[in-house]
C-alpha cells in the first residue's frame, strides 16, 4: 500500500522535469539520449539468438535477460555485470569479462517509452526477457554515497543509497 503513493510521487515528479525540461519522444516512445527525436528503425530491436539484443538506434548490446542477476547493492551490480561472459546468463555470444559494464544513466533511460504505462511490459515484448517494472541501477554515481537508478515502469533517472538493492542490467558497447 505504501507503493502507490510512492509510486504516485515518482510519477508526479517525472511529468514535472519532463514538462519543465522540454522531454521529448520519438516515435516508438522512447528517449533518445540527445534529447532530440531521431528516426526510430523498424525494428528498432533485433535479438542476436545469442543472449544478447541490439539496439539498432543506439548500437548498443544488451543482455537480454534483464533479470539475470536479481537485485544487487550498487557494488555488487558493478562487479557481476563486469565479469559477465559467454557461458552465463544465456549468453553463447563468445564475450569474456571486462567487455560488459553496467549502462549510464542515459543509455538505461533511452530504453524507456513515455508513451506506455509500464516500459518494463512494453520492453519485453521487443525481444528482451524477464525486464522488471522496477529499478535497475546504473554506472553514474551521485553524491553523499548515492548512484544513480532508472525506474523501469515510468522512466527516469534518480539516485538512492548505493547499499539499497536495485535491479542489474549489463550493456556493451558505446561509452565505457
Amino acid at each position: 500500500m505504501k507503493r502507490l503513493p510512492l509510486l504516485f510521487s515518482i510519477l508526479l515528479t517525472y511529468l514535472f522535469f519532463a514538462l519543465a525540461f522540454g522531454a521529448v519522444a520519438a516515435e516508438d516512445g522512447h528517449q533518445p539520449p540527445s534529447g532530440k527525436p531521431s528516426p526510430t528503425p523498424a525494428p528498432r530491436f533485433v535479438d542476436a539468438n545469442d543472449g544478447t539484443v541490439t539496439d539498432k538506434l543506439t548500437g548498443l548490446v544488451w543482455l537480454k535477460n534483464a533479470n539475470c542477476f536479481g537485485a544487487r547493492s550498487w557494488e555488487d551490480a558493478i562487479s557481476v555485470a563486469g565479469s559477465l561472459a559467454s557461458g552465463q546468463c544465456g549468453l553463447h555470444d563468445g564475450s569474456k569479462p571486462g567487455q560488459w559494464r553496467l549502462p549510464s544513466g542515459e543509455e538505461l533511460n533511452s530504453l524507456t517509452n513515455i508513451q506506455k504505462a509500464d516500459s518494463s511490459v512494453w520492453l519485453n515484448q521487443q525481444g528482451f526477457s524477464k525486464v522488471q517494472s522496477n529499478y535497475y541501477w546504473t554506472s553514474s554515481e551521485s553524491n553523499y554515497g548515492n548512484a544513480m537508478f532508472v525506474d523501469l515502469c515510468f522512466g527516469g533517472i534518480y539516485r538512492a543509497v548505493t547499499t539499497i538493492p536495485n535491479f542489474v542490467w549489463p550493456v556493451r558497447g558505446g561509452q565505457n
